[in-house]
């Protein structure tokens, strides 16, 4: 019987992206490998790192090499290539990491500088280390040449690296890159700085930007970060500071406005956060889902005294907003302005909206189906796997969640165009659509994120995935206030209050963000359901009606 083939495993990486690009040394890497494994015999597979920078040299920038590790570890590669030392590591603690593991674990190293390494061996263990110390010499002598010659270019104006802010494009000449002004995104500049001026919010701006003019990585919304990093940025008036001396570059605006502008901000900032205590502190992340269904109004909130202990309300903002427009006969009278003029208990609308969602989530076809697939997926990851995705997908869940709220902002305000501005329905009907899918495929991303966060939280993976989806809603019941808020917010879009005067109670129209309710399952072979199945959307809107007089104040 013949011996099994071993495996050399070829590890390759460029340090800029522009190496990268070009291929010609990760496709010469590739090949001297394959070429090695030949030689040797042996079968081959390829660890392509593409671009990992020694400026990040550390392991969690390089996926790739972790895999080895982990393969040495487990006793599956004891043969490693690499092209020159330099491609291992060029920081000493990195390098001191991995020979630990080659002497440990047995692992030959096979590069075209030294030959084959045999780690066991102390005179070879000690040569090869002599190549890895010159490797991360002339690396730190190189950073310091290009930090000296970066600088001494950027003295005679010419741009340091990296991407140009927004409103410069890079000019390529013979001896350097020059700052040039982009026409367009220039005048976006000016219009910024002066919305803000003019008393403008951050968010404001934000509506005025989305999917007029695309930011600089190409993108139809803007984040209000991009906005005030724009707002601080000094080029703009035709100076910046780096490598700690001031450069010159063209200015799109005058120092007097970036001094009005940047005034301002300087003390909004020292204003505190912290106001007298008020109903908003406690409710606003509710509150601004409800509409009063009878004038369209926002639902306002209050406080106020009960058996000397203060409860909070909700109300619509319009039930006695205009009292002061009565004639002077003084005809003013009760519902002259919205009939929905009785408050509700903010703690009673909360409980019955929480009811409600963990009712449609325990009877979501979808959810379950999610919650499956993922408890299957994540079976056989490690704890520590886990735990590394769940990071990555919380940060994920932020901007899928942010994102969700621009594009409803900006439909919202698209909508309007679209009444206001006849002569451009078509363009603007055209926009609405294209947003409206991306709205459709945010919203998918979004409950596929929180059964993927909830399933690789789970403690321990059951095979009985139905039973645990059973005790995953029933935990829900444990979270905080705050947390079942967030839970509300992340699938309620709209919450309408109506009132009915004979009854004295309110109803709640809660429209979620997606088609939840109501869902149906379409087998393949209604005869042989074990063929599988799809899962057909739902309703999306539930009415509930508050069966007590809400205007009691609860105990």
């Amino acid at each position: 019987m013949s011996k099994e083939k071993e495996t050399l495993y070829i590890y390759t990486r460029v340090s800029t992206k522009g190496q990268f690009d070009k291929g010609t040394s990760i496709d010469t890497q590739i090949e001297l490998g394959i070429k090695k494994a030949k030689t040797l015999g042996m079968n081959y597979e390829v660890f392509n790192e593409e671009n990992a920078r020694s400026t990040f040299d550390h392991f969690e920038n390089r996926p790739q090499m972790q895999k080895i590790l982990e393969e040495i570890k487990e006793g599956k590669c004891k043969h490693l290539y690499i092209q020159h030392q330099d491609r291992l590591s060029r920081h000493l603690e990195t390098f001191a990491v991995m020979r630990k593991l080659f002497v440990m674990y047995g692992v030959k190293v096979y590069s075209e500088q030294t030959g084959v390494t045999n780690f066991n061996d102390d005179g070879e263990n000690f040569t090869f280390g002599i190549f890895a110390e010159v490797a991360v010499m002339v690396n730190q002598q190189t950073k310091k040449r290009m930090y000296k010659g970066k600088k001494r270019k950027t003295k005679d104006g010419f741009w340091h690296g990296g991407p140009s802010p927004f409103g410069y494009d890079l000019k390529r000449t013979k001896n350097g890159t020059l700052l040039a002004i982009n026409d367009e995104q220039s005048e976006w500049v000016i219009k910024m700085f002066n919305w803000y001026k003019s008393g403008l919010s951050g968010k404001d701006i934000k509506r005025r930007l989305d999917g007029n003019i695309k930011t600089k990585r190409g993108l139809d919304l803007w984040s209000d970060g991009s906005i005030q990093a724009i707002l601080r940025n000094t080029h703009y008036y035709g100076e910046y500071e780096v490598f700690g001396q001031i450069n010159k570059c063209p200015a799109i605006l005058s120092k007097e406005l970036w001094d009005e502008v940047n005034g301002r901000m300087k003390r909004e900032d020292k204003i505190s956060s912290v106001w007298y205590e008020k109903w908003s502190d406690k409710n606003n992340e509710i509150r601004d889902l409800l509409v009063c269904n009878h004038c369209n109004s926002k639902m306002g909130g209050r406080s106020r005294s009960y058996k000397n202990e203060k409860k909070y309300v909700y109300q619509c903002i319009t039930h006695n907003k205009r009292w002061k427009e009565m004639s002077e006969k003084g005809d003013w009278r009760r519902n002259k302005y919205c009939e929905n003029n009785v408050s509700m208990d903010c703690e009673r609308v909360e409980d019955s909206i929480w009811l409600v969602l963990m009712e449609v989530m325990k009877e979501s076809y979808s959810l379950k189906e999610k919650f499956k697939q993922q408890q299957l997926a994540n079976k056989g990851k490690s704890r520590v796997e886990r735990d590394r995705e769940v990071k990555k997908l919380v940060k994920k869940q932020k901007r899928n969640l942010n994102q969700i709220s621009d594009i409803e902002d900006l439909i919202d305000r698209l909508e309007v165009e679209e009444i206001v501005e006849r002569n451009n329905k078509n363009r603007i009907k055209n926009k609405i659509k294209l947003f409206q899918s991306k709205y459709e495929e945010l919203l998918n991303e979004k409950k596929d994120i929180e059964i993927a966060i909830t399933s690789l939280k789970a403690k321990n993976l059951w095979i009985d995935w139905v039973k645990d989806y059973d005790v995953f809603i029933n935990e829900q019941n444990n979270l905080s206030n705050q947390e079942k808020i967030e839970l509300i917010r992340k699938y309620v879009k709209r919450i309408g209050v109506s009132f009915d005067k004979e009854s004295k109670s309110h109803s709640l129209n809660i429209e979620f963000r997606l088609k939840l309710i109501d869902e149906t399952l379409n087998y393949h072979n209604p005869n042989n359901k074990s063929d599988g199945y799809e899962v057909i959307d739902g309703i999306n809107k539930l009415k509930v009606d508050m069966d007590y007089n809400v205007r009691n104040i609860r105990n």
